[in-house]
């Protein structure tokens, strides 16, 4: 299933961009935390159409990761994340935070809801 939302993706994605009238557009897909990365951790990466776009946007792709703030938990998942170690989550509990944890790969960290 992971391995089929990459594919029909990346294939969706790879057709919008082919189009004749695509030339100055964006092309935007939601994938969740996982399918959008640029550079899967090992053993994940037939997992992600991230690579595959980049590759073909000459490196105009983008990973933006859209995170709820109240989700995210002391737990092994949340720590393997890049970001984790830089969030503080009593810093700005009412604001966006953005990170860049590398080259074309932003997480958005929604505020605190009310």
């Amino acid at each position: 299933m992971l391995e089929m939302i990459a594919r029909q993706t990346a294939a969706e994605a790879k057709a919008l961009l082919g189009r004749e009238d695509a030339a100055g557009k964006m092309v935007i897909a939601y994938g969740g935390a996982l399918h959008n990365d640029v550079a899967p951790r090992p053993g994940r990466e037939r997992w992600s159409f991230g690579p595959e776009l980049s590759a073909i946007t000459g490196g105009k792709y983008v990973e933006l990761d859209l995170i709820v703030r109240e989700f995210i938990k002391e737990s092994e998942s949340w720590r393997a994340l890049p970001w984790y170690p830089h969030f503080d989550r009593e810093k700005h509990p009412d604001k966006a935070v953005l990170f860049n944890p590398a080259p074309g790969s932003y997480t958005l960290i929604f505020p605190r809801s009310s």
